[in-house]
């Protein structure tokens, strides 16, 4: 029961002191920007160094995106880059559509030869098991091609110092 009480009590101190010892907070209003706009330039926003900056981070990396020929350069470089991969794209969605075609095939060949008992294989043609790691293996080759150009392209900008978004 003490100890009830002295909770109620420490509560009811901890509000009271809580609501008479905040600080009233400070709002910016547009009128208050409105009155001290005469005086920006006090607050150095237009004021120009007096001399650039040492170093060669800033002055290389301009030369380098300037040589490599800019934003213009890299997005043009960065398009003719998507095109040529679209057609590998295109030829792995196809290489994609085979590779299933064979699974099932080869689902339906295992599925007939346990349904007829297996039999040892008489002619010489290719297994489907071998038709589907050939197919995987050219899809792998291709998607592996792809990667290589698009990581090619965002080495040669990182490099060049282009900034990342014009080749995106």
């Amino acid at each position: 029961m003490k100890r009830e009480w002295m909770c109620v009590w420490l509560m009811s101190v901890a509000t009271i002191g809580h609501a008479d010892g905040e600080k009233a907070r400070t709002s910016f209003t547009n009128d208050d920007l409105d009155r001290i706009a005469p005086r920006r330039g006090e607050t150095g926003v237009l004021s120009t160094p007096a001399f650039e900056p040492a170093g060669p981070a800033k002055g290389v990396k301009a030369a380098k995106t300037a040589e490599a020929g800019g934003e213009e350069y890299w997005r043009a470089e960065a398009t003719r880059v998507r095109g040529g991969l679209a057609r590998l794209r295109g030829q792995a969605q196809a290489a994609r559509a085979r590779l299933d075609k064979a699974r099932r095939s080869a689902r339906d060949a295992a599925f007939r030869a346990a349904q007829a008992g297996a039999k040892p294989r008489a002619d010489p043609a290719p297994r489907p098991e071998a038709r589907v790691a050939e197919l995987e293996s050219d899809l792998r080759e291709l998607e592996e091609q792809i990667r290589a150009r698009e990581e090619e392209l965002e080495e040669r900008a990182r490099r060049a110092g282009a900034l990342p978004g014009w080749i995106r």
